[in-house]
């Protein structure tokens, strides 16, 4: 009877092994799959006998963690970078990204005109998005998340002048919150970049056909 409740142990955490490698992508399992699936079968068996089921236990959370980890890895390298080229340009343009928030974040805290904080944070991102249409999301979010993230700074700067120096706003901020809305220029330049690039790339398929 012991021995059947341990193999009935054993499948459970197999089959959840099993279940959990579905979180990988296709191709990876393709490759991948059945030798993970031997591999951690005989390390459940040995964990089951070597330490029961608290062994067992603490075998799947390893493995799941570790599976977990794998799967966000591979799905990110299956997005974010198709190959060298596209990866080349994906660093070119979080640099850029990075220049262009910075120059917002400066732009904002040192002037009082918050339409040209606005249209440059909009242009920013529509230029970004323009070069890299397929990661329009991560621009705006980098670029609108400046004016937040100089907000903060400005405001740890009131908390601890001694360590940024006395920084202030040319202007009055009602709520730390409000900063975000930031966002919202930035998404309608990106998707405008991104929608251009895509006009842009049927005209020459067009013009090609």
């Amino acid at each position: 009877m012991t021995a059947h409740v341990d193999a009935r142990c054993v499948r459970f955490a197999r089959a959840l092994y099993a279940r959990g490698l579905r979180a990988l992508p296709r191709e990876f399992r393709a490759s991948f799959e059945r030798e993970m699936n031997q591999v951690f079968a005989a390390s459940a068996r040995e964990s089951f006998e070597r330490g029961g089921a608290l062994a067992l236990t603490s075998l799947m959370l390893r493995d799941a963690w570790d599976v977990a980890r794998s799967a966000a890895v591979q799905h990110l390298q299956r997005r974010m970078i198709v190959d060298k080229k596209d990866s080349n340009r994906l660093v070119a343009c979080v640099l850029l990204a990075l220049a262009c928030a910075t120059l917002v974040g400066w732009v904002d805290t040192h002037t009082e005109m918050v339409q040209v904080s606005v249209v440059l944070i909009a242009g920013s991102a529509f230029a970004v998005s323009l070069i890299d249409p397929r990661r329009a999301w991560l621009w705006a979010a980098l670029i609108g998340l400046a004016v937040p993230a100089s907000h903060a700074l400005v405001r740890l700067s009131s908390a601890q002048p001694s360590l940024f120096g006395a920084l202030s706003l040319p202007y009055p901020v009602d709520s730390y919150a409000s900063t975000f809305l930031a966002l919202i220029p930035a998404a309608v330049g990106a998707g405008c970049g991104a929608l251009a690039r895509a006009l842009v790339r049927r005209d020459r398929a067009r013009a090609q056909g």
